[in-house]
């Protein structure tokens, strides 16, 4: 039975940790797609 839980444990800090980088990947995809698109609406001949 602590096997068990063991791998759980390491499964369930495996899910935290991959979520939290994939939240990072999100939050920084929005941030430069605003700044490009914040770019591309202050001078639109410069594409």
């Amino acid at each position: 039975m602590g096997a068990f839980f063991s791998e759980l444990y390491q499964l369930a800090v495996k899910f935290i940790f991959l979520g939290a980088v994939a939240f990072g990947g999100v939050m920084c995809g929005i941030k430069f797609r605003k700044r490009k698109n914040a770019k591309a609406e202050k001078d639109p001949a410069e594409k």
